[in-house]
This record gives structure tokens, C-alpha cells and sequence, in this order.
């Protein structure tokens, strides 16, 4: 009688490669928040002093008074710049992915990058290891494989909105920023104080211009879009039977057969994306140099 509990514990080899790769996905999960708020706390421990001391030079030319609107608007990006080094503290003395501790998540425990790295890299040799002893069929590889391409459709996709957001967001920053220095280079006339937003209005646009061209989020989430569609389309002819494998039957044979051209075809995208990020990354000096040097 306790054989059969024993028995249910006990996972299969698949079981076994289903876990991995839930364990490996939820790694990665808390690593890319992990980097994510490393990257906001190096981008706040700068422009946050940046704006205090910009407003404390500011305020050297003008006489302080706290009826007047340019007052009033010092006082709005003083307290700015002051949460933004407090965020930036707390960025920096309390770094590491989400917190973990009774569901705290400001002053949870929080795992370190290097540690979640490390983690990271352990779980997937042990797929490694798991895949190569042989204790899966290639039939059930090729299921796993085809399990993890949807979840790959979907982490492509939540990529490609978090760059367009990022897109939308510098984009909004050029329109506005472009109009609001038309409008104060004409206040300037009247206010000389004017000039120094003119100066902070075209600093904006000339830094959301340069990510906008540097980092190519556009471009970085159309491909994203492109091959989760592609992952998608070749999921959904797989299940119905249509496109390439229309001429398949329904015998286990010619279902393997399938599952190797659906594999081999999603291997194609999956790395067809990763040569274009690689494109991507490259200096506009090195994509203009590479079709001459082929050529």
C-alpha cells in the first residue's frame, strides 16, 4: 500500500525535462528583472544628480521667489531629482531579481545577478546531461521541442511590446520635445530664463534621438513579431495538417516525420532571429563596411 504513492512520486524522463525547463524559464525570468533594475539604477545614479545640480546652476541666474511659475517649477524638479537618487539607492544597496521573502517586495530577500547566472547555467547543463544520457526517445526530444517553441512564441511577443513601448515612448519624446523647444525659443524673447528650457527641451530630443538610432527597437521588435508569427503558423499547420505536412498520415511514422520537419524549420527561425539581433548590435560603420567586404 505505500508502493503506490512511492510510484506517483517517481517522474518520468519526460516529467523530468518538463520541470528543467520550467525551472530554467522562471530563471530566466528573475535574471532579466535582475538586469532590468541594475540597468534603472545606473540610468537613475546619473540623471538624478545630473537634474539637481542642472537646477542648482539654474537657480544661480534667477532669483528665487516662491510665487513666481519658475519657482514653482524648480520646487517640481528638485523633488523629482530627489526620488530619483532615492530610487537609485534603493536600486543600488538592494540589487538581485524579484523579492522572495513572505511576499515582500520591497524588502524581500532578493538573489544576486551572479547567483541567478549561476543557477541559470547549472539547470541548463543538467538538460544537457538529461538529453545526451538518452533517457528520451528522439520522438520525445522532438515533443519538448515542440512544447518550448510556444513558449518562445510568447517571450518573443512580450519582447516585441516592451520594445515598442520603449519606441512609442522616445518617439512621444521627440514630438513633444521638438514642439515645446519651438514654443520656448519664442517665450525666450520675453523670459531670458526661457533659454535654459530650450537647452534641457533639445538635450531630451537629442538623447531620444540617439537610443532611437543606436538601439533600433523598431527594427529589434518587428523581427520578434516576425518570427513568433512564423513559430505560430508553423505550430498551427502542424496541428491541422495543412501547409508542408498535409502529406503526412495519421500512423506514428509519418507523425515523427512531422515533428522532425516541424523541428528543423523552427530551428531555421529561432536562428534566423538570433543572426539578426546580431546584425542589429553591430555599429553602423560595421553594417555598412560588411556587403562591401563580401562583395
Amino acid at each position: 500500500m505505500v508502493s503506490a504513492p512511492d510510484a506517483a512520486v517517481v517522474q518520468s524522463p519526460a516529467e523530468k525535462l518538463i520541470h528543467l525547463d520550467h525551472e530554467i524559464r522562471r530563471l530566466e525570468y528573475e535574471l532579466l528583472v535582475a538586469r532590468r533594475r541594475k540597468r534603472w539604477g545606473n540610468v537613475l545614479v546619473v540623471t538624478g544628480p545630473l537634474l539637481l545640480v542642472g537646477l542648482w546652476i539654474a537657480s544661480g541666474f534667477s532669483q528665487f521667489d516662491i510665487r513666481s511659475a519658475n519657482s514653482q517649477i524648480s520646487t517640481v524638479v528638485g523633488l523629482a531629482g530627489l526620488v530619483m537618487v532615492a530610487k537609485a539607492c534603493h536600486l543600488k544597496f538592494r540589487p538581485g531579481g524579484p523579492a522572495t521573502h513572505n511576499g515582500q517586495e520591497f524588502w524581500g530577500d532578493r538573489k544576486l545577478e551572479a547567483e541567478l547566472d549561476l543557477e541559470l547555467t547549472l539547470l541548463r547543463d543538467k538538460r544537457k546531461l538529461s538529453v545526451s544520457e538518452g533517457e528520451l526517445t528522439l520522438k520525445q526530444r522532438r515533443l519538448a521541442y515542440k512544447a518550448e517553441a510556444f513558449s518562445d512564441v510568447d517571450r518573443f511577443r512580450a519582447e516585441n511590446k516592451r520594445y515598442r513601448r520603449i519606441q512609442n515612448a522616445l518617439q512621444g519624446v521627440l514630438i513633444i520635445g521638438s514642439l515645446a523647444t519651438t514654443a520656448i525659443a519664442g517665450i525666450s524673447l520675453i523670459s531670458p530664463l526661457a533659454k535654459w528650457g530650450t537647452m534641457a527641451t533639445s538635450f531630451l530630443v537629442g538623447i531620444a534621438s540617439g537610443f532611437i538610432a543606436a538601439f533600433k527597437y523598431r527594427e529589434r521588435g518587428a523581427y520578434l513579431q516576425q518570427t513568433a508569427d512564423a513559430i505560430e503558423s508553423e505550430w498551427e499547420a502542424l496541428d491541422l495538417g495543412v501547409g508542408r505536412y498535409k502529406h503526412y498520415g495519421p500512423d506514428d511514422e509519418s507523425q515523427e516525420k512531422a515533428l522532425g520537419d516541424f523541428a528543423e524549420e523552427v530551428y531555421r527561425l529561432k536562428t534566423e532571429q538570433k543572426k539578426r539581433e546580431q546584425n542589429l548590435d553591430q555599429p553602423p560603420s560595421d553594417e555598412r563596411s560588411g556587403p562591401a567586404a563580401g562583395s
